[in-house]
Order: C-alpha cells, then structure tokens, then sequence
C-alpha cells in the first residue's frame, strides 16, 4: 500500500484536516454546497471557501468536486469548510 498523504508535525493543540473520499458534492440554493463523504461525513462548503489543487497548477472550483474526487478539507470550529485541497483524479 502507499500512501496519498502523510500528515505530521500537528501541534497538539491545532486541528488537522479531514481526508475524504466524495460520495457526493451537491449546490445548495444559497450557492453552497454539501460535501458527503463516502464516510458518512457531511460538511458545509460555503460558496467562497478557498480551494486549490494538490502539486499541479491547474485552477479547480468547487464545481470540480465530485463523486470520487480525494480531497483534504480543513473545518472551522462551525463544522464549515475554510479549505479544500483537491487531488487530481486517476
């Protein structure tokens, strides 16, 4: 096995981003979104949240999200996305 990502040198104090497999990324009326991971994990994306992708240069939007898509998303203490970095399909 290898791994996608390795995360280290957290402080004990801070929070360290969730790794998520998409089941689904749907827009809300409001222009948010709801991410579902295939966890069972729901987070609320709002409509600015800052998205980059993961060692590419390509532009990504929240719209690049979909099912399948491997994402790290960092959670304010409201449970609502500050920050996705978006892996690149395979």
């Amino acid at each position: 096995t290898t791994a996608t990502t390795v995360i280290c040198q957290i402080p004990q104090d801070f929070a360290v981003p969730s790794f998520l497999t998409v089941k689904s990324m749907e827009q809300q009326a409001d222009e948010s979104y709801v991410l579902t991971g295939t966890d069972g994990t729901i987070i609320q994306v709002p409509a600015d949240c800052n998205i980059l992708p993961y060692l590419t240069r390509n532009l990504v939007r929240l719209t690049d999200v979909e099912k399948g898509s491997q994402c790290l998303v960092w959670s304010g203490s409201d449970g609502h996305a500050e920050k996705i970095v978006l892996f690149p399909a395979e």
